[in-house]
Parts: structure tokens; sequence; C-alpha cells
């Protein structure tokens, strides 16, 4: 039986768990049922959460034990039975089978009315992805008026203490985010002189009174050419039907057939179709999770970003890390594709139709 894959790309009020149901991991299934209970209005809480493992209920959370002091108890007894607590009940792991987070078990029948006090189910960080662009505009914004905004469009009430954090962690995170890029200019302009010889990279910045540098130009001044037509070798070329006149035996060129290519065109660049390297990819290594950060890696725009990909399947599976840096990523990563061809595509379907 093929179980469905959550989308995130569906409306928010659409956003339901159900049995079978594919996630990428247990953050995405969180964030699904802060949906799903904020659409319905129902008091969700966790009674077990971490990176293997989900158990959720609706209801009123009970109080805790009161002799904690008393030890060896289970988690699963960390609170005391309650009978107000709802049926509905949900309880989701790991696939053994692939590398996905998957509802096992769910009791979806509701006993209780619906409440809009979500509790700390909707936390400050929450809020604060949810209303960046707005408090990154407005820093100074009113918490009763941030409070008024997430009910407008969640219809949830939150305290005016959680806003005010969640106001102090966007603006937190976007100069975190900030720092973060900017301090990739001076690699930028290292990497421009060390491959571009008598190139002149020049970077002004500003310091501010808080002690903080910021860059406020960047100017790039490049000299040099690469190796231009050379005349005489133009030849005709059948490629899927098609005769190309090409010359400089294919430099500026993108190619999918590599024998072939390499007698008519020596010097074009060849691509391997990404989606052939994951359909092979995933025969062995299935999973949402995998699915995920594979295309994160294929469409990643510098090698540095494919880099912190790739150590995040390294973190989840040595072998899945050697499976695909052992597929040459240079043919299908587009960070590593040639500028010159101007294509960016890592999949030759559209070719092929």
């Amino acid at each position: 039986m093929q179980f469905p894959i959550h989308e995130p790309q569906i409306h928010w009020r659409q956003k339901a768990p159900k049995v079978g149901k594919r996630y990428e991991g247990p953050d995405q299934l969180k964030e699904c049922l802060s949906y799903y209970a904020l659409a319905n209005g129902y008091s969700l809480w966790y009674e077990r959460t971490s990176k293997s493992h989900i158990i959720a209920r609706c209801g009123v959370r009970p109080p805790k034990l009161s002799k904690p002091e008393k030890g060896g108890q289970k988690k699963s007894n960390r609170y005391q039975p309650s009978t107000k607590t709802c049926k509905w009940r949900l309880a989701a792991s790991w696939m053994t089978t692939e590398r996905s987070f998957q509802v096992k078990k769910l009791t979806e029948e509701h006993t209780r009315v619906r409440n809009f006090k979500y509790g700390t189910l909707i936390n400050y960080k929450w809020i604060g992805r949810h209303f960046a662009d707005r408090i990154r505009q407005q820093p100074d914004i009113k918490c009763s008026l941030l409070q008024e905004l997430v009910m407008k469009k969640y219809k949830c009430f939150v305290t005016q203490q959680r806003v005010k954090r969640a106001r102090l962690w966007a603006l937190n995170e976007y100069e975190r985010s900030l720092e973060e890029h900017y301090a990739m200019l001076r690699p930028y302009a290292d990497a421009l002189l060390r491959t571009n010889a008598g190139s002149i990279v020049q970077l002004g910045t500003t310091t501010n009174p808080d002690g903080k540098t910021y860059f406020d130009r960047f100017y790039v001044c490049l000299f040099g050419l690469k190796e231009g037509f050379k005349k005489g070798c133009r030849r005709e070329v059948a490629l899927y039907g098609c005769f190309l006149k090409t010359s400089c035996k294919g430099e500026l060129l993108t190619a999918g057939l590599l024998e072939a290519i390499k007698e008519v065109m020596p010097r074009a660049e060849h691509k391997q179709c990404a989606r052939y390297i994951y359909e092979n990819f995933r025969k062995v290594y299935s999973g949402v999770e995998y699915r995920n950060l594979f295309w994160k890696a294929a469409k990643s725009t510098y090698p540095a970003q494919f880099d912190d990909v790739m150590k995040e399947i390294k973190a989840s599976n040595p072998n899945a890390f050697k499976y695909l840096m052992e597929r040459n990523p240079k043919s299908w990563c587009r960070a590593f594709f040639d500028t010159t061809s101007c294509c960016e595509a890592v999949e030759n379907g559209y070719s092929e139709c």
C-alpha cells in the first residue's frame, strides 16, 4: 500500500493528520498539528515528544505527578490520568522500511468543545516565524496590534508577553541572518581573485557606533576572457534528430549523452539528469526526508549550500551520503554547472518531450 505524503504547499486550513501519512520529520508533523488545531479550535498537547516518536492528545493537560522525588517513574507516567481528556489521540514514529516519519495510530473522535486558547502549542517562535515580515518592516510594532493580527488571521488568543518575546526573537533572527549573509562576501571576493588572475575586488565597510562592521559597497573589476571560438572546426552533428551547427567542438553546449558526445563534441559540458539519479537513489534510500534533502542538494546554487545539505544527509545516514558523492555531484548539482552554457536545469525531461 502506498501511503500519502504530506504536502506543505496546501492551504493551512486543509492540513490535517491521517493514519499512514508520511512526513519529513517530527518537526513537520508538529507544524501540521499546529495548523490543524488552529483551523478547528482543538487544544492539542504533547504527552511525548522526541526526535524518534510523538504522542499527542486533545483536551486539558493533566497535572504532573505530585511526587516527582519518588524517582524511577516511566516517561509515560509523567502526567496523572485525567477523565477530562478528549478521546482524540495520535501516535507517530519513524518507519522501518524507509526514512519517513509516519502517523501510526489516530483516534479522530473529539469529545470536548472547541477552545481557542492553545497554551504552549502556539509559542513565541511560531508567532515570530509567521509574522516576521511585518515585525521587520515595523520593529516598534505594539504588542496589542500584534495580538490583533494573530487573532484576525488564525483566530488564536495569545498573551502580550508571548508576542513581546516573538517580536524580540524575530528581530534577533533577522540580525543573525544578515550577519551570516554578509560574512560570505569576503570568501566570495577571495574566490574571485583566486580564479580570475589580474582582477580587482574592493570591499567597502562602515563601522557603526555599536562596534559592528557592515559592508556598504562591493566593487568587482574582472580582466581576461576565456579562449574564444576557434576557426575552422565547424561540424554538423545529429542529436535527437536535430542538426546543430557547432563551433569550438561544443564548448558552450550542455550534453547528456556521455560516450557519443565525447567523440563529436569533446569540450561540451556533461550533465546527468537529477531525476534519474534520484530514482536509483530512492530504490536504496527511500523516504520523504531523503527525497527533500536530495532535491535541496541538487538545486543548490553555490558549493557551500550544497555542502551544508550533504552534511544533513551524512548525519542521517553516512551510506546515503557516500552513495551520492560517488555519483559525481558536479554533473547533477546546479552549484557546479558551467555558467557559460547558461543552462541551470537539473532534469532533462523537457528535452525528451
